[in-house]
């Protein structure tokens, strides 16, 4: 059975190219990831943006949002999370990390090289990232390429560059909605 529940995203969603064209003007940088979470479904939080305030911005959002974490996380942000981890580990769909990090057993642990991208041939990863494109052909064949090679439960695709292109990420999330996701 492919992919239950897919989410979307963009991945570089700090870009300062963002600012002014994407969130609003004034809009103060520590509610950006918060405002972010009520636009997609699964945001991509990197290591070195783990902290306090993301965390509470992620378990404050829609409880449909799903969070896709890059290891290595710095010194604090490992204390931070792991008291976050106890009561909003299901929050978590995957986490981005080499083989040999210390992420703990019971997440879905996927490495950089196993991340789902059009035209490489991975299969069975919750995890994609798409570049930027006004083909809706296009999107719509990679939505059902990811969607179909993840074998049940969560997936997260997530549009890949930077500058992020938010023109792609609203052509995805009208697609996703057209489908019925």
């Amino acid at each position: 059975m492919p992919c239950q529940r897919l989410r979307f995203g963009l991945k570089n969603w700090v870009a300062t190219s963002l600012n002014g064209s994407f969130y609003p003007e004034g809009l103060p940088p520590e509610w950006r990831l918060e405002y972010m979470a009520g636009l997609c479904t699964a945001v991509w939080l990197a290591g070195d943006q783990v902290g306090e305030e993301a965390l509470a911005a992620i378990a404050d959002a829609a409880p449909s949002v799903r969070v896709v974490l890059e290891w290595p996380l710095s010194e604090a942000g490992v204390a931070t999370l792991c008291d976050w981890l106890a009561e909003h580990g299901e929050r978590v769909l995957a986490v981005v990390a080499e083989d040999d990090s210390p992420v703990p057993e019971r997440f879905c642990v996927v490495s950089p090289a196993a991340i789902w991208r059009p035209n490489a041939g991975v299969a069975g990863s919750p995890v994609g990232l798409i570049p930027a494109t006004d083909n809706l052909r296009e999107l719509r064949a990679w939505v059902d390429t990811f969607t179909s090679q993840r074998e049940g439960g969560g997936c997260a695709l997530l549009i890949d560059g930077d500058p992020p292109s938010t023109g792609t990420l609203e052509r995805l999330r009208t697609l996703l909605e057209v489908m019925g996701w």
